[in-house]
């Protein structure tokens, strides 16, 4: 699990990156931590469904990224234990470079 994990980060960071966000190191263990760890608002989007879509895992990349330049620590319960509001501005900042790769892709179905 954690070789796949990892092998669709690289991939994640590396399409972070051709859109022009400087993105923090994420491990996988980090990744998976935060992926089947508890949320505030119940969602219950599994692990497996975000790593099929590069969307998603850009996404999700992202989100962590924007925490730990917060100095958030990521792990099972950094969604409960993060201030909401900060918690809701890492998700629109993930929000808006999941929508610039969408336009890059030429995906406005996804849009």
């Amino acid at each position: 699990m954690f070789n796949e994990i990892s092998l669709r980060l690289r991939r994640a960071i590396e399409i972070a990156k051709s859109l022009g966000y400087d993105c923090e190191d994420v491990s996988s263990r980090e990744f998976y931590s935060y992926m089947t760890g508890e949320t505030v608002s119940g969602d219950r989007i599994t692990l497996e469904e975000v790593l099929r879509s590069d969307f998603l895992t850009l996404h999700e990349v992202i989100e962590i990224s924007e925490l730990k330049k917060k100095g958030i620590p990521i792990n099972e319960v950094t969604t409960v234990n993060c201030p909401l509001k900060t918690t809701y501005e890492a998700h629109m900042t993930a929000v808006e470079y999941e929508i610039k790769y969408a336009l890059k892709r030429e995906d406005l179905t996804y849009v």
